[in-house]
């Protein structure tokens, strides 16, 4: 396809296949997403579990694996019942990573694919900083890095040992590293190093509290409807959140599925708001054409319409910071700080992803806490009905005949 002699290499089969393999995707994605939704409607009319899907997430942005079992818990946590639900769910998921490792195996490049999947080699930040929780940490190490020397020349006195700390602060420093375009590790100065395994057990412990809400509680398709496109967000925002050497554009997987939920209630609308406006604004330097200026502003401003409906004060505050982060971004500091432009022409994507962060992890926060709270009650109410539930089977208060509601259809309790 490609002539290497010629620097004008974008030939005619190039440019067929590029938009010939994006044009055969959309109508493949337009495609299954008609099946979705036959199979759902045909689901809520027949009050059966079979819509459920069970996604598989195999991607080189992340910089982790988002654990193909962990969005689809739900779903195996009502087909477990079933032992041909379950092997149809397990033989689903295999298929998958069949299909798409198999001809990787079968031509000795299944190592290859690995390093793309897990990039533990590039160092836990890219170039330009997701907005995760990995960017607010970089940044307290070089605030410290800046803070430190000026402490110790405050509080020791002059002397000999003043020097002497000063002069080792500096060297370690010095030994800090950030992606910059040319540099791909990341070494902090004063903070603790963040490993790869240290990022996918975070990732892992993170996403804890909803598998397991999702597994013990309850089995209905009404609540799996409910809560598997939140439960499937928030393991996805995990991965954003805690991945090793992710980039900004990975948060565009934790907004599909918490789309579909932004229409159940007024605090899921307003997830989505923040979260989508968040993350959006994060990668908005990757539009960088000044033709797509207008473009990108619009795509922004679109997503605060209705706004004041979802939103409280604090809230409305944030947002009205990314339209003072613009401003002063786009037309203050290029031309009142051209010397500092030109020696950090980072520094104001770095401050643009911290801020980004702040709305992120203030959306996985609650997203969490709303987790932990969902497998606090599904363990509570797993333990009421064992303690219940009599040797043949049967529910028993006290002797006293009742009809309750566990998250079960319709259960008697005999006396």
């Amino acid at each position: 396809m490609l002539d290497p002699s010629n620097r004008n290499y974008a030939s005619r089969a190039t440019v067929l296949f590029q938009r010939g393999s994006v044009i055969v995707l959309d109508v493949l994605l337009l495609t299954a997403a008609y099946a979705i939704a036959r199979d759902v409607a045909r689901e809520q009319a027949e009050d059966s579990p079979r819509g459920s899907g069970a996604p598989s997430f195999e991607s080189d942005e992340a910089g982790e694996w988002v654990p193909p079992g962990g969005p689809s818990a739900g779903t195996a946590g009502q087909a477990s019942s079933n032992d041909n639900r379950l092997a149809l769910l397990a033989g689903g998921v295999a298929a998958v990573f069949a299909a798409s490792l198999g001809p990787f195996i079968a031509m000795g490049q299944l190592r290859q694919v690995l390093l793309r999947l897990f990039p533990f080699e590039r160092g836990l930040l890219h170039t330009i900083w997701a907005a995760n929780a990995w960017a607010p940490y970089a940044l307290a190490d070089k605030m410290l890095s800046q803070a430190l020397p000026y402490a110790v020349a405050a509080l020791r006195p002059a002397g000999h040992d003043r020097e002497q700390a000063l002069m080792a602060l500096r060297r370690r420093a010095a030994k800090a590293a950030f992606p910059d375009g040319f540099n791909c590790q990341t070494r902090f100065a004063f903070l603790p190093q963040v490993s790869g395994a240290a990022a996918a057990l975070a990732v892992l412990a993170a996403q804890a509290p909803c598998l397991l809400a999702l597994w013990v509680g309850d089995g209905r398709p009404q609540y799996i409807r409910r809560t598997f496109a939140r439960s499937l967000s928030y393991s996805l925002l995990c991965g954003f959140v805690f991945g090793f050497h992710v980039h900004e554009k990975w948060i565009l997987m934790a907004l599909l599925p918490l789309a579909v939920d932004a229409v159940s209630d007024r605090p899921a609308g307003r997830r989505f708001l923040l979260l989508s406006t968040a993350g959006h604004y994060a990668f908005m330097p990757l539009i960088w054409p000044q033709e797509m200026y207008g473009v990108k502003t619009l795509l922004l401003l679109s997503y605060f319409l209705k706004a004041p409906e979802f939103l409280g004060l604090l809230d409305t505050c944030y947002l009205t910071g990314f339209v003072v982060f613009e401003l002063y971004g786009s037309f203050v500091h290029p031309y009142a700080f051209p010397v500092m432009a030109a020696r950090s022409p980072l520094l104001m994507q770095t401050a643009t992803s911290v801020y980004c962060a702040a709305g992120v992890l203030a959306v996985w926060a609650e997203m969490a806490v709303e987790s932990a709270r969902e497998a606090a009650a599904a363990l509570a109410a797993a333990q009421l009905r064992r303690r219940a539930c009599g040797p043949a089977g049967s529910w028993r208060v006290d002797g006293v005949a009742q009809q309750v509601h566990l998250g079960v259809p319709e259960l008697r309790i005999e006396g």
